[in-house]
């Protein structure tokens, strides 16, 4: 008896390490909105959310339209811009991207530079880039930026230390060249001496070695029943041009602590819906643990602290700081 319980207990730990147990069942729970703000004066508007940011207890929303970066405490209060529409160094053309660590805030812009500012918003220096452009989500941690891009030739990352980048990951080169930013779109994320990329339109999820950049796992998550939807060929109907569009699994991802929450957009009864966000831990394992409902918005950008998740939601353009459980 005590050899069957031991042989039972070896091939469950067996199956545990081979990634073969079953899925998380996920069960739907809705959250609360707590507090929202749609202006920051009589005048002034949210207009176009690239990115929200959260650290250190503030919130950094960049803005594209308005080529600035918000910053709010947790509280959703004003406290600062950072920078301004222009073509100085310390003004932005168009941003798209931003990375936050410590008080130091990175931008990227159609000008082809990474600005970075107090955040303050003291102009603190420009790294050029050439062809090595961002294609996504990037992170920054000791000096060190982390960026997806398809013009290194056969690599999907860069990691840019000191004005050298160096490549690492594999790109997705088939098919039409035309999409290759589409089809690698990823987010990228530090975490300890990890580095967490999420592609935007695979169901999967790449883990990295921060020192020697090497790929230590891949980890698909296409058996959750929303991402099923996600990645039906159906999904998406030719538009009458007769062009295919590539439906995102996510809509926008973010990582705090041992946790990270993807946006994930579905289509119920032909319905176009972003109110979904599924937690992930990311402590020793990665693997799905929550699926939360945020409300009747249509959310697009997502971050979150210890208790909150903040969304942009695009149907009231509104920021939402929303309760976790």
């Amino acid at each position: 008896m005590k050899l069957r319980t031991l042989i039972i207990v070896a091939a469950a730990v067996a199956a545990i390490a081979c990634g073969t147990e079953k899925p998380v069942e996920l069960v739907p729970v809705e959250l609360q909105t707590v507090a929202t703000v749609d202006r920051i004066s009589d005048t002034t508007f949210f207009s176009s959310p690239w990115s929200i940011k959260e650290s250190s207890g503030d919130l950094y929303f960049l803005d594209a339209t308005l080529n600035r970066v918000l910053r709010l405490d947790n509280d959703l209060r004003f406290r600062n811009y950072i920078g301004a529409k222009g073509r100085a160094d310390n003004e932005f053309a168009m941003p798209t991207l931003m990375a936050i660590s410590d008080d130091s805030v990175a931008v990227y812009d159609q000008s082809g530079k990474i600005k970075f500012f107090s955040a303050e918003g003291k102009y603190l220096g420009c790294t050029p880039l050439d062809k090595d452009a961002p294609t996504g989500d990037f992170a920054m941690q000791d000096r060190c930026i982390y960026f997806p891009t398809i013009n290194v030739a056969q690599s999907a990352f860069v990691r840019l230390s000191d004005g050298v980048c160096t490549p690492f990951g594999t790109v997705d080169r088939d098919g039409d060249p035309t999409m290759l930013s589409i089809k690698n779109g990823r987010y990228i994320y530090i975490h300890g001496d990890r580095i967490i990329a999420v592609s935007q339109f695979y169901p999967e999820i790449e883990v990295y070695d921060r020192k020697s950049l090497q790929l230590e796992e891949r980890i698909p998550y296409d058996d959750i029943p929303l991402v099923q939807q996600n990645i039906r060929p159906d999904y998406m109907p030719s538009s009458p041009s007769g062009f295919i569009g590539i439906t995102p699994v996510i809509r926008d991802c973010c990582v705090h602590g041992d946790r990270m929450y993807m946006s994930v957009p579905d289509r119920i009864n032909g319905k176009y819906n972003c109110n979904k966000v599924i937690a992930f831990d990311i402590g020793r394992r990665i693997r799905p643990t929550a699926l939360y409902i945020l409300g009747d918005g249509s959310y697009g950008s997502i971050c979150a602290d210890d208790k909150y998740i903040y969304a942009f939601d695009m149907k009231n353009s509104t920021i939402c700081k929303i309760a976790l459980p």
